[in-house]
């Protein structure tokens, strides 16, 4: 009677599934031109034909990669497969769902970030519910599942005379704050995804987006977004007197300008975002740092159908409310060696 309801769980969950990968941001998903999902009906194309085109296209877009991140890729990837087998339990409906998400994904997790160049590994985790939990609540997955996408640098493609790619500080001060986000997926949901995008580097930043799922039933997931600033010149988290002006009305007069820039893209802000505490953590957790300026990242509206893009202020825009300092001098020579 257990193993009945499981299954029916499970057929159910795997909508959910589809729905969590799908609303997930643009980098997360293949570009159209990329065209590894042409053909491929989500629904009934065999597990085995999406595997082997995962097989076929991490190959391919690890061919730039030094040796040891071709390496660290694969075993990702084994790491996947792996969690999949035992997570679906041989559903090929669940497999299939799965394995297409992953596809999806391929085409993007390589990618430059200045003068680097930026690799995706896979984390999962998979816990299983006891039976008095199942019976408590017979509607939910009989398991809860973690997934993570974590960011490696490709270092030995890119080895800089003098210059580290992602100083240890920052990579641990990271790791702990995507710890903490990850602290509590028991509690928070069934299902809790991750994902940590790399957007500067260099020797002054390091800024990452972070993009949070927790499916706990329902049509939809929950959706959070932060960002991650660290100084690296001070190993620490960046404060906001590290970049602008104490003695100017920096806050107000670069969220009008950011407003003003998405007024002219054809959107704008709910009015709940208008208010102080909004515009306060935009200035907390809504903003990135880049060689070229800040981009404030993109995040759901009053809506989940409402969607705010990334906004870009150059370094030059937002000069007359920066420190002496701010801009981060980046070397001439930004070739690989």
């Amino acid at each position: 009677m257990l193993r009945s309801s499981m299954s029916v769980t499970r057929d159910a969950f795997v909508v959910g599934l589809l729905c969590v990968a799908f609303a997930w941001p643009s980098h997360l998903r293949a570009a159209a031109g990329d065209n590894v999902l042409q053909g491929l009906d989500p629904l009934s194309v065999p597990v085995s034909v999406l595997r082997t085109r995962i097989e076929l296209q991490t190959t391919k877009v690890v061919q730039t990669l030094s040796p040891d991140g071709k390496d660290a890729v694969h075993r990702s990837l084994l790491r996947f497969l792996g969690w999949a087998g035992g997570y679906c339990q041989g559903d090929a409906q669940c497999l299939r769902s799965q394995y297409y998400n992953y596809l999806s994904a391929i085409p993007n997790s390589v990618y430059r970030v200045g003068r680097w160049t930026v690799y995706n590994t896979g984390v999962y985790a998979l816990v299983w519910a006891d039976e008095d939990l199942q019976g408590m609540d017979p509607d939910r997955a009989f398991t809860w599942d973690f997934q993570l996408t974590w960011p490696r640098v490709d270092t030995k493609a890119n080895p800089m005379q003098g210059h580290v790619a992602l100083p240890e500080s920052a990579y641990r001060a990271l790791g702990a704050r995507v710890h903490k986000l990850m602290a509590d997926w028991i509690q928070a949901g069934w299902n809790r995804s991750l994902d940590v995008h790399l957007e500067g580097v260099n020797d002054c930043y390091v800024s990452a987006n972070i993009t949070g799922s927790t499916y706990s039933g329902g049509a939809h997931p929950y959706e959070d977004f932060s960002t991650f600033n660290w100084n690296v010149r001070a190993r620490r988290v960046l404060q906001n007197n590290d970049l602008f002006r104490t003695d100017t009305e920096w806050k107000s007069e670069i969220f009008a300008l950011y407003r003003q820039r998405l007024q002219a893209s054809g959107t704008d802000l709910s009015e709940e975002a208008l208010s102080s505490d909004r515009m306060n953590s935009l200035f907390t957790d809504g903003f990135v740092i880049t060689d070229n300026g800040l981009r404030f990242v993109a995040h759901e509206g009053a809506t989940r159908n409402d969607n705010v893009p990334a906004i870009d202020l150059s370094w030059h825009e937002l000069t007359p409310w920066l420190v002496t300092g701010a801009i981060c001098s980046i070397p001439t020579n930004d070739q690989p060696r």
